[in-house]
């Protein structure tokens, strides 16, 4: 944005989709708000996503409102319920799921889908997780992880990974084009 700014290109848009600062603190956070306020500052205009988003980043005041448009309803509208209902799929694909999954009639399956990272919340779940099984002696449950592991940006704990890797209850499946089937089998 900034570059593009001293280029001299006319219409600078910039989309929000998240904002991790909210989650950082002390000076993490001094710098991620001075990045969002010269972003903002740059761009001609700026999309958030939603209402919900529009609303924190005037309310931190980083950008004038006339600046400032969610298009249309915004993208986080809702889902529709039906695409995902786990009844979609037969009896026999969700056994033949949980059976190359080593996920057994009477375990009781959590999922999470989404990027596996720590701003998604992953370190504190996999703790969470392992405490329900060990601590608690939880028998027969099992974390369902969909989604990729991105180290790049913002890394997991090495605990996590270890945890992830070898605690046979915990079952990571990567990136899924279709999430629907491991939600089919989930129980929360």
């Amino acid at each position: 944005m900034l570059a593009s700014k001293f280029a001299g290109v006319p219409n600078r848009l910039h989309t929000v989709a998240g904002l991790p600062l909210l989650e950082a603190r002390g000076v993490k956070r001094k710098v991620l708000n001075f990045v969002e306020k010269l972003t903002y500052s740059c761009a001609t205009k700026v999309y958030p996503n939603s209402y919900g988003l529009e609303k924190i980043i005037l309310d931190f005041n980083f950008l004038p409102k006339n600046k400032c448009k969610v298009i249309a309803n915004g993208s986080s509208n809702g889902i529709d319920t039906n695409y995902f209902n786990p009844n979609n799929f037969s009896e026999k694909d969700k056994t033949k799921l949980r059976k190359e999954l080593n996920i057994k009639k009477e375990d009781f399956v959590f999922i999470f889908v989404g990027r596996l990272v720590s701003d998604k919340g992953i370190n504190e779940l996999i703790l969470a997780f392992d405490n329900l099984n060990s601590k608690l002696n939880i028998q027969h449950s099992k974390l369902l992880l969909v989604g990729p592991l991105e180290n790049e940006l913002n890394p997991l704990e090495k605990k996590t990974l270890t945890a992830i890797e070898n605690n046979k209850n915990i079952i990571s499946v990567g990136y899924q084009q279709d999430v629907r089937p491991y939600f089919a089998i989930a129980n929360a």
